[in-house]
């Protein structure tokens, strides 16, 4: 483990919570020229699992029929903090999480219905309309990915020095 890594490393329970608070991440998965995809994707975390949905088309789609294993990544950028005189005493503080795992198409109707009223139910409160319309899960496509580690790290501001 890397210095830094140690030093500001969360326990598995922040890592959890971090998960279950946040809304954006970027989802990397492998691409079949040997690079990596990396496409931003609105999440919640369910059951353990980091859900999200798309288009049943599409790069990330073949990507993940391809190969479940992804990467998935939270942060949150919380400021620069002024370290000393010179330009280069700057620092950035933040929080990041990386999960490493596996990500599975969700085939079940009704898990796909659930997990869809759940992204929208967190995602954007004012459309608990009810039940998810059967006919656009069906067209949807509904991942969760089963968290093999996930690490993170915050680097908050020290006492005394400013923020901006």
């Amino acid at each position: 483990m890397q210095p830094m890594m140690k030093k500001l490393a969360l326990s598995e329970e922040e890592v959890m919570e971090y998960l279950s608070k946040g809304r954006d991440g970027v989802l990397c998965s492998n691409g079949p020229d040997g690079y990596p995809y990396g496409v931003p994707v609105n999440y919640i975390l369910r059951n353990g699992k980091i859900c999200f949905h798309g288009r049943a088309a599409g790069e990330k789609y073949d990507n993940i029929l391809r190969d479940g294993r992804v990467c998935f990544t939270v942060y949150s950028h919380e400021g620069f903090e002024i370290t000393g005189p010179e330009t280069c005493n700057v620092t950035t503080d933040y929080t990041s999480i990386i999960v490493k795992g596996r990500v599975e198409e969700v085939t079940d109707p009704k898990e796909k219905e659930d997990i869809l009223y759940d992204l929208v139910k967190t995602l954007v409160p004012v459309k608990d309309n009810g039940p998810v319309n059967p006919h656009k899960a069906a067209a949807a496509a509904v991942f969760a990915i089963t968290i093999e580690s996930a690490t993170g790290k915050k680097r908050p501001a020290m006492p005394g020095n400013r923020t901006v």
